[in-house]
């Protein structure tokens, strides 16, 4: 009895993988759809941090570091924004250069390609992990039955 109900939740939890991998990706997939219009419809600008702005994080309880970036719009105007600390440009200082992204006429709507596309990479990384993994048991275990049989 205990061995029938072990392998019940080993296939539960077998089958939680192989559900959550292909989940993320789809997830992540679905998500970069309205991205992919942002891109296709922005202006690509040439950007430089500024400064590091020190906020308070209530989802980390500490300070964070968050980029300055300033920037001159397609009508000459420098524009400054903050970039999100936890898109990968977090790791960049003063004076560095990072590629800015912006719609046509309306330059409020101003991101860093790391901030854009960062939640994103994260989840198809996350999502293509589990999914290799549950293949690997689920071909393991077929050769295994496949040996034995």
């Amino acid at each position: 009895m205990s061995v029938v109900i072990a392998r019940l939740i080993s296939y539960f939890f077998v089958g939680m993988l192989c559900a959550v991998g292909p989940l993320l990706l789809l997830i992540a997939i679905v998500s970069s759809i309205p991205k992919l219009d942002f891109v296709r419809n922005s202006l690509v600008l040439h950007g430089t941090i500024t400064s590091l702005q020190r906020l308070y994080s209530r989802q980390f309880s500490k300070e964070v570091y968050k980029p300055v970036v300033r920037f001159t719009d397609s009508s000459g105007q420098t524009r400054l924004f903050v970039a999100d600390s936890r898109s990968g440009i977090a790791t960049l200082k003063p004076g560095d250069s990072v590629p800015v992204l912006h719609l046509k006429d309306r330059p409020e709507t101003a991101r860093t390609i790391a901030q854009l596309w960062m939640p994103q990479l994260i989840l198809a990384l996350i999502g293509a992990v589990f999914f290799v993994f549950s293949v690997r048991i689920l071909s393991r275990r077929k050769n295994l039955s496949g040996a034995s049989g």
